[in-house]
């Protein structure tokens, strides 16, 4: 695997550096009453900024994932990249974990047990073997994954 020297996409890097500021100013409104409606999760049906913004964070992540896995693949062999791969999975699914156990403690959480954190090391861990399928197989994959969420 003879891969070219690592060049940033620069527009995906501010895409993501916009995406983790917006979720930033939309976290911090959740809970203040006089913020305006439009910067706040709709309530029901609708969309708002706040329901854009971690999809958002989530697409420019997938842009770049499988360039950075395969970079890594090449310098550093299989082993030791799947290895990187599964403990960056595991390491969101525990902080994931702590900021839940943060926030039901503090009364933010109102009992939800999964947050973007364990779902982005979920979705790291289960991407992760379709980067070795045919895009038509991953394709398949993606839908059969989608529809069973």
């Amino acid at each position: 695997m003879n891969l070219p020297a690592a060049t940033r996409e620069h527009a995906i890097d501010q895409f993501r550096g916009l995406s983790i500021v917006l979720m930033i100013v939309v976290n911090y409104f959740e809970h203040v009453r006089a913020a305006p409606a439009w910067i706040k999760h709709a309530p029901d049906i609708g969309i708002t900024i706040a329901d854009v913004v971690a999809p958002s964070f989530i697409f420019a992540i997938g842009l770049t994932y499988a360039a950075s896995v395969r970079r890594r693949m090449a310098t550093q062999g299989v082993q030791r990249t799947l290895e990187h791969v599964v403990k960056r999975a595991l390491a969101l699914l525990g902080l994931g974990l702590l900021f839940t156990i943060g926030e039901q403690s503090w009364g933010f959480n109102h009992g939800q047990p999964w947050g973007t954190l364990q779902a982005i090391g979920v979705a790291i861990a289960l991407s992760l073997p379709a980067l070795w399928l045919r895009p038509a197989l991953r394709l398949v994959a993606a839908l059969l994954l989608l529809g069973g969420y």
